[in-house]
Order: C-alpha cells, then structure tokens, then sequence
C-alpha cells in the first residue's frame, strides 16, 4: 500500500521530462546533495543503473602499478666499474642503491 508521499526530486523531474516517472525510474542527484532539488542537478536512472553508479563510486581507486625492475648488471660489469668508480658513482649510473651494488660485489668477492 502506497502512503501517496512523493519525493520532491522526482516532483521536480516529472516537471523536467514533461511526463511522469515510470515505476523503474529515479531521481539522481547529481552533486549527491539529496537537499538540492534544482531541475540542472536531476538525472533519470532507473533503479539499477542508479545502484550500479553508486557501487561504482565507492569502489576504490586502483592503485597504478610500479614499472618491473630493471634486469641486474652482470657482476663482471660491476667489476669493471668498480675499478674506475666509486660505490656511489657506480649506484648513479646504474640507477641503483649503493648499498645494493655494495652487497653484490662483497657476495661474489670482488670487495672484502
């Protein structure tokens, strides 16, 4: 049993269309201020679209993905390197932590 209270937005959106609501059919409001009944800030939706485009928004924004690491030098480019080079200048050029070039080249030996 209807209690025959009707929302104002859909009042405002019959005036909007020229024709009333059909059953399946809502008002969207489109700054999401549900007090805001101005005939520029209503959208038609039918009950599913209307879902689906709240579910769509609450959705959380991927995050974007970091880009895959570049393949490790060979260690014999380290130590050739290594021989004219600092750690730090080494990390520079390679685009990598000292510390990282630092512990490759102790594991293999060519630096105690």
């Amino acid at each position: 049993m209807k209690s025959g209270y009707v929302k104002r937005a859909d009042l405002v959106l019959e005036e909007k269309l020229g024709r009333p609501l059909l059953p399946d059919e809502i008002a969207h409001h489109m700054n999401r201020v549900k007090e805001d009944d101005s005939p520029e800030n209503l959208e038609l939706h039918t009950h599913d679209s209307h879902r689906k485009l709240h579910a769509a928004a609450k959705r959380k924004p991927q995050k974007p993905r970091k880009p895959p690491k570049a393949p490790e030098p060979p260690i014999e480019m380290l130590v050739g390197l290594r021989k004219t080079n600092s750690l730090r200048a080494m990390g520079k050029l390679l685009g990598m932590n000292y510390e990282t070039i630092r512990r490759r080249l102790f594991k293999f030996g060519a630096i105690v």
